[in-house]
């Protein structure tokens, strides 16, 4: 799932002598959260993945509160973002989650290929799950990269009351925001 960079890779000769296998575990606490925040996104969207394939009166109903929309075309098209997203979380290198000072969750270039992600001073005092949380900030920010979704967000100033009102309008633009990507995981 991640890069091997980040983990000790010694070579050396067996022995039957007591103590000389030391086992090392990764100590960084920010690599351990970004680790934890992956494992955690990927059950989300394995889940979400789940229900648009089922496609039940459920799945339809949360697919509404989030979107807005029912319809076959936005299924395809978040079920398409989503399988996107679940092949970058099980591909992305923990080297690609930089740590920064800004008072913000994360942020991304929408057209970096490399898919680095920006993890700001928020981040790590977010809860692992729910609302505002690590996992939906993930999802959120993922949807941006332009091969991903390409998501926008929308509604200066409150982009999230904009994102619910777009969803009780029924309006498509709920596709391309962002906001409304992250609610379906709340």
């Amino acid at each position: 799932m991640f890069s091997s960079e980040d983990e000790k890779i010694t070579i050396g000769t067996t022995s039957l002598e007591k103590g000389v296998v030391v086992h090392q575990k990764i100590t960084d606490p920010f690599k351990k959260m970004i680790r934890n925040a992956m494992k955690e996104q990927r059950i989300i969207l394995l889940e979400r993945k789940n229900e648009l394939e089922i496609w039940d009166g459920c799945a339809q109903q949360r697919f509404k509160k989030a979107f807005g929309l029912t319809n076959e075309k936005a299924r395809q098209w978040i079920l398409e973002g989503i399988n996107k997203e679940i092949l970058l979380n099980n591909e992305i290198p923990i080297s690609n989650f930089k740590k920064t000072k800004e008072n913000v969750y994360a942020s991304v270039n929408s057209s970096d290929l490399e898919h680095n992600i920006n993890i700001g001073e928020k981040f790590s005092k977010a809860p692992l799950t729910g609302e505002n949380s690590q996992v939906v900030t993930l999802c959120h920010e993922m949807s941006h990269f332009d091969d991903i979704l390409g998501t926008k967000d929308l509604g200066e100033g409150s982009p999230r009351s904009y994102a619910v009102s777009l969803a009780r309008k029924c309006d498509e633009r709920t596709m391309q925001s962002s906001y409304n990507f992250e609610m379906y995981f709340v």
